[in-house]
C-alpha cells in the first residue's frame, strides 16, 4: 500500500510541474509576442509588415503543444478558433479599409511638371496628401511615377463617396496617365 501511495504522490507532484512548465512557457510565449510587436518588420513607410504570418505561427506552435500535452479538448478549440480568425479578418480588414479615410494610390502621370497641378485639384476637391513619395525606377520612361498618401478631408466626401469612386474621378484628369488604389 505504501508503494501506491507514494506513486500517486510522485504523479501529482510530475502534474504539478507540468502545470509550472505549461504556466512559464505561456509567460514566454506572452513576453515574445509582445516583443516581436515592438520588432516586428516595418515597410519605408513604417507599417507592420509580417504580423499575421507570425501570429499563425504562434499559434501553430501553440495548438501543437497543447496536443502533445493531451489538451484534446483545447487543441480542437483552438485550431477552430485560429481557422476561423485567419478565415474572417481579411474581410473585415478590407471592410474597414474601404470605410476609411485615408488610402494610397499608384500615380503614373504623363510629365513631372504636371505634379503641382494634381495636387492643386487634390486640394480642391477637399483631399490631404500626407506624402507623396516618387519611383526611381520609372525614371527614364518619361512618366513620373509616384505612391501618394490622401486622406479624405471633406465631410462630404466622406459621406457620399468611395475610394473608387474618387480615383474614378482623378483618372478622369488630362494629365494622369494611370492611377490605382494600393491594397
Amino acid at each position: 500500500r505504501r508503494a501506491y501511495c507514494r506513486k500517486s504522490s510522485e504523479d501529482s507532484y510530475g502534474q504539478l510541474h507540468l502545470r509550472r512548465d505549461i504556466l512559464l512557457f505561456w509567460l514566454y510565449v506572452l513576453l515574445q509576442f509582445r516583443e516581436k510587436r515592438k520588432d516586428a518588420g516595418f515597410s519605408s513607410r513604417n507599417k507592420i509588415r509580417g504580423l499575421t504570418t507570425s501570429a499563425g505561427l504562434w499559434a501553430c506552435g501553440i495548438i501543437g503543444l497543447a496536443a502533445g500535452a493531451g489538451l484534446y479538448t483545447l487543441t480542437i478549440v483552438a485550431f477552430i478558433t485560429t481557422l476561423m480568425s485567419l478565415s474572417f479578418f481579411p474581410r473585415i480588414e478590407i471592410m474597414l479599409k474601404n470605410r476609411s479615410n485615408h488610402f494610397e494610390v499608384h500615380l503614373e502621370l504623363k510629365n513631372k511638371n504636371n505634379l503641382q497641378d494634381f495636387v492643386t485639384t487634390i486640394r480642391e476637391l477637399g483631399l490631404r496628401i500626407d506624402d507623396i513619395e516618387a519611383n526611381p525606377a520609372y525614371l527614364n520612361s518619361g512618366l513620373s511615377v509616384y505612391t501618394v498618401a490622401i486622406t479624405i478631408s471633406s465631410a462630404e466626401l466622406k459621406k457620399y463617396k468611395t475610394h473608387t469612386e474618387i480615383i474614378e474621378a482623378l483618372r478622369t484628369l488630362d494629365y494622369v496617365y494611370y492611377i490605382e488604389e494600393m491594397r
